[in-house]
């Protein structure tokens, strides 16, 4: 891997039929990047210089951490691979992060599902919800912040540990941008992983480190919450509720950590 790389696309590997397309999709960009995809699904076909892949048959959200550890790059973005990415969109997400020439920034960008842009519903902590806290769409951040948060918590399966990501950018002072230009689009329907993993494990392990379903008996007091959307939400906390489980060094390759589902 070289050390001149800008931006290191990173996640794990489950749709490798479509990695040349995400890849193809990535070619207009003038900023040096690399992609690291870890999983149990090798592609069967050479993958460019700049495209690299690590077997692992653990769970997704450890491979996701497994690949973020080897990026290289200035800059990290945390992807699935069922996207394509709009032209120059890297450039464009990575010529607006450097013009704020502040590291506790994180540029989003728009997300397009069944052809139809959904950012306006989709990048939100509650979908839709434009007082919760925005959520990145294939966010672009420096590395040195990834390592200061602290990687993944071992305890997510598959799915929602970006938007746990964010929720503790926030927590350290960070923010959220949308670059307004520039756009993925999902290619491959991660609905059934969603409904696997996603909506009983993952999503309420989020809420569960990030949402007070009672109110403290001094209320739910600014400085200690977000936003308060209804009784059957609950308040968005500023900090989080639980300390972040982080996945141990030992085994990491071989091991699914945590609650790991139908993964090794």
């Amino acid at each position: 891997m070289s050390s001149d790389v800008a931006i290191s696309l990173f996640g794990p590997a489950i749709y490798t039929e479509n990695w040349m397309g995400f890849y193809e999709s990535l070619t207009s960009n003038e900023v040096p990047f690399e992609i690291v995809f870890v999983g149990h699904r090798a592609p069967e076909f050479t993958l460019p210089d700049n495209f690299h892949f690590i077997y692992s048959e653990v769970k997704p959200a450890q491979c996701a951490e497994i690949a973020s550890r080897y990026a290289v790059g200035d800059y990290v973005l945390a992807i699935a691979d069922d996207v394509v990415f709009s032209e120059h969109a890297l450039d464009k997400m990575y010529k607006m992060h450097r013009s704020f020439d502040c590291d506790k920034i994180m540029i989003s960008c728009r997300y397009i599902l069944n052809k139809k842009d959904v950012t306006d519903e989709a990048a939100y902590y509650w979908w839709g919800e434009k007082k919760s806290p925005r959520m990145p769409v294939a966010g672009i951040l420096k590395r040195s912040m990834w390592k200061q948060l602290g990687g993944i918590d071992r305890r997510f399966v598959a799915l929602c540990w970006h938007l746990d990501i964010a929720m503790r950018f926030y927590e350290i002072g960070g923010a959220v941008g949308l670059c307004e230009d520039a756009w993925i689009e999902e290619i491959e329907s991660t609905r059934r992983l969603y409904a696997d993993v996603g909506a009983p494990v993952d999503r309420p392990l989020l809420d569960w480190f990030w949402v007070r379903h009672t109110e403290p008996p001094e209320g739910a007091a600014f400085s200690s919450c977000i936003h308060y959307k209804s009784k059957e939400k609950g308040v968005i906390s500023r900090t989080r509720l639980s300390p972040v489980v982080p996945f141990d060094d030992q085994y990491i390759l071989t091991r699914s950590q945590g609650p790991k589902g139908k993964w090794r």
